[in-house]
C-alpha cells in the first residue's frame, strides 16, 4: 500500500482548527465543547508529533484527554508494515 505525501501548512491547520470550533458536535453545549477539544488536541498531537493520520484515526475520542494521548500498540503502526 502506498500514501503520497501532502505538506500541511500552518495556514491549513489553522483554517481546520477554526472550523473545529464552529461547529456543534452535540446537542449540549457543554458536550459539543469537551468533543472539540478533544479534536483539537487530536489535530495538535498530530500536526507536531509524527504520528500518522490513519492512527489518530482510529483511536476512540476516550484515549485523548486532558491534554495527553494513549496511543496503545495495537493502534501503531510496526516499522514492519512500512
Amino acid at each position: 500500500m502506498r500514501f503520497d505525501m501532502t505538506v500541511i501548512t500552518r495556514q491549513d491547520v489553522q483554517a481546520l482548527l477554526s472550523t473545529i470550533c464552529r461547529i456543534q458536535f452535540a446537542k449540549r453545549e457543554e458536550v459539543s465543547k469537551r468533543i472539540a477539544n478533544k479534536i483539537t488536541l487530536g489535530l495538535l498531537i498530530m500536526a507536531t508529533s509524527g504520528l500518522r493520520v490513519y492512527e489518530l484515526t482510529k483511536l476512540p475520542l476516550s484515549y485523548i484527554d486532558k491534554g495527553s494521548l494513549e496511543c496503545p500498540p495495537r493502534f501503531r503502526k510496526q516499522a514492519s508494515q512500512e
